[in-house]
């Protein structure tokens, strides 16, 4: 199984990255609850469902926490039931990641990058922002990540990318690194979140620690 890696945050917390090389009929004999995947999914889509929910089962079981199932909340957040712990799941391309925390909220956002970023940048970046990016493809999905596991942990306020979530600058030189995400109404922080930016090759993986 080519799980990358499960690493724990704090007592509360965990987080895993997992590479889908399975085929559609291993994954299905590796997923144990009842509910699978819909029948009218594409092959692709049905791995991935499956792969972040394995992953999040393992995630589970490492912080002895007994997986039964997940469900969509009415604004497509993953719950588990009939736990408590807050999630968050991620998938591009052939890999998935997934966050469990058992009393906070999380987020989690995984990015190949590619050439695409550039072209929308202006669409969620604030001026100081695009600054500090550039044309940096590694840097640019970095910013999105961020932004995208932060909007995750707090879906009900319906965040702009571009006016709510702003990033403080941070050095990308390495391949793990942190920054400060604020959250922002007018002139005002609402609240500053730590994250964490990691490269796996030629993807970005963002979560809030």
């Amino acid at each position: 199984m080519p799980l990358v890696s499960i690493n724990s945050i704090d007592d509360n917390s965990c987080w895993g990255i997992w590479e889908i090389e399975e085929n559609l009929d291993e994954l299905l004999q590796m997923y144990r609850p009842e509910k699978k995947c819909e029948d009218t999914w594409s092959e692709k889509r049905k791995k991935e469902w499956l792969a972040s929910r394995i992953l999040l089962e393992k995630l589970c079981s490492f912080s002895g926490i007994e997986f039964h199932d997940i469900q969509k909340d009415e604004l497509g957040k993953p719950v588990l039931v009939p736990s408590t712990a807050e999630v968050s799941l991620s998938h591009s391309k052939s890999m998935c990641c997934a966050i469990l925390n058992k009393s906070g909220k999380v987020g989690i956002d995984i990015e190949l990058s590619s050439e695409k970023i550039i072209r929308v940048k202006d669409k969620f970046l604030s001026e100081t922002e695009l600054a500090e990016a550039g044309d940096n493809l590694h840097v640019l999905s970095a910013y999105w990540c961020v932004k995208e596991a932060v909007y995750k942990m707090f879906s009900e306020l319906k965040l702009n990318f571009k006016e709510s979530i702003r990033i403080k600058p941070f050095d990308f030189s390495n391949n793990d690194t942190h920054c400060f995400c604020e959250i922002k109404s007018e002139d005002s922080v609402l609240k500053t979140i730590p994250m964490k930016i990691s490269r796996f090759g030629n993807y970005i993986l963002a979560f809030n620690y």
